[in-house]
């Protein structure tokens, strides 16, 4: 298996780019013990911190607009993903919420 299929990690989130939530995605298709639920809950922290990072770059400079919703709509997607996972231990249901939130993530 290959690192980036590991399942018994945490993996680094750099961006929430579709790419990056397809990847994320998919290991929480996979992901059914307790501890990998943990890890998948945890990489969505990161990807719900750099998203709240950018809506608040995106007002402090250039104020509210098209961008703006987008990335608020995606971050609440990513947020009821998350709770789907902390709180159901629904990892089906929280790669399907994920999913609805990726055409709202930037392409690269």
């Amino acid at each position: 298996m290959s690192k980036v299929d590991d399942l018994d990690g945490l993996h680094p989130i750099d961006d929430f780019s579709r790419e990056t939530l397809r990847r994320l995605i998919a290991r929480i298709e996979r992901s059914f013990s307790d501890e990998q639920l943990i890890y998948r809950e945890a990489e969505l922290d990161e990807v719900w911190r750099l998203l709240d990072g950018a809506v608040a770059e995106r007002v402090r400079h250039q104020g509210f607009g098209g961008v703006q919703e987008s990335l608020e709509s995606l971050r609440s997607t990513v947020m009821e993903a998350h709770d789907l996972i902390g709180v159901n231990r629904d990892p089906v249901a929280s790669s399907a919420r994920l999913r609805d939130g990726l055409l709202l993530a930037p392409a690269t």
